[in-house]
């Protein structure tokens, strides 16, 4: 059986198995008119859709990357719903994580492996595939115009140099295996110490300066790139936190968990200044961004079915719900959404929301239209 069944994120025991019914929204959160949401890939397309569930997701202007159990990554675009070329094949067993840098045109991939693969974005090639120590499964990916970060099942996040990538002797050709003496080296910058489980959620500051990871021991810590030593680490969670995000002014700090809340947490001091409670099981995923009206929302999504939307309230002090949708809702034919429904992933560009669960398709929808 493939040991990453189930993504390999939270190490607390207590997580249930058992998604309760989803909850209801009050009578002032009236829902807005629905339009039919959008698939990758639609109907007419379904023989490119993934085999197996999907974990992750990356989002450029032209793109959209899907990770799967199914060991595959799968770039569609944006434009038709349809893949851009055929499934991209490497992993030897699930693919859990993606992040893309479309500077240097690079899609990287993490897997259960422990294979970090490096692709080109733009055609599909894959340039080099790499075994970093630890050899343990990829959990997460982050990447800036200076760093890419990996968070591990073994307890650490590793740091790489973007310039290294791709390898200066490599150039953008193709090749089969690892990479070695005879095609340049990439090296580790920093591995990052202190989590005593897995790290599921690795983040960068816009300024480089600080690199965050959330752990399955419950604890966020924040490292220095000037010394790679831990600044500051933030507790608070009750369970395992397996999601982290940054407001846009980058001075909070929101994090997701399996104790069924997302928290807000001062930047600078590591205060909590808000716990929002309204999911019913692990929140897995949560993104920020600002709509079309200029507020700033949350986006979170549950091993409960759920994608909440979260708003600042009159005052800016608290945050309500602003609205809810179920995966039944938006995948309501029969075998489109899979024996159970949990939300693996929420992406959203300001305009749309993309959703990834255990459906074997991304499904996406306007903001503020549901």
């Amino acid at each position: 059986m493939d040991p990453a069944a189930a993504p390999q994120l939270i190490s607390d025991a207590e997580i249930e198995d058992t998604i309760p019914a989803p909850t209801t929204l009050s009578e002032s959160q009236s829902s807005p008119p629905q339009t039919s949401p959008l698939l990758f890939p639609p109907f007419s397309h379904s023989f490119e859709a993934h085999l197996d569930c999907i974990y992750s997701l990356a989002l450029t202007n032209s793109y959209l990357v899907t990770a799967s159990r199914d060991k595959t990554i799968r770039v569609w675009s944006l434009a038709t719903q349809t893949l851009a070329y055929p499934p991209l094949v490497g992993h030897t067993l699930s693919s859990i994580c993606v992040a893309v840098y479309e500077p240097k045109d690079l899609l990287f991939s993490g897997g259960a492996d422990g294979a970090l693969i490096l692709w080109q974005l733009s055609t599909g090639k894959r340039l080099v595939s790499l075994t970093p120590v630890p050899e343990s499964s990829i959990l997460s990916l982050a990447c800036s115009d200076k760093y890419l970060v990996g968070g591990f099942k073994d307890n650490v996040a590793v740091v790489w140099e973007m310039s290294q990538f791709p390898p200066s002797k490599l150039g953008l050709r193709q090749v089969d295996g690892d990479i070695g003496d005879d095609n340049g080296v990439v090296e580790e910058v920093a591995t990052l110490r202190g989590h005593t489980a897995a790290v599921n959620s690795v983040l960068i500051h816009p300024a480089n300066t600080t690199i965050l990871t959330g752990s399955g021991d419950r604890i966020i810590h924040i490292y220095s790139t000037e010394t790679w030593a831990c600044m500051r680490s933030i507790k608070g969670h009750t369970k395992g936190i397996s999601a982290l995000s940054l407001s846009l002014s980058a001075t909070k700090i929101i994090s997701a968990s399996s104790d069924q809340s997302i928290r807000i947490w001062d930047f600078e001091t590591g205060v909590e200044e808000a716990c929002l409670q309204g999911h019913r099981n692990l929140v897995r995923t949560l993104c920020v961004v600002r709509n079309a009206g200029g507020e700033e929302i949350i986006i979170s999504g549950s091993y409960d079915e759920s994608i909440l939307v979260w708003r600042l309230a009159a005052g800016g002090e608290e945050w309500d719900m602003k609205s809810k949708v179920t995966i039944p809702e938006l995948l309501p034919e029969p075998g489109m959404q899979g024996e159970t429904r949990r939300v693996f992933k929420v992406l959203c560009d300001g305009k749309r929301i993309y959703c990834a669960s255990q459906a074997k398709v991304v499904v996406a929808w306007e903001l503020g239209t549901r």
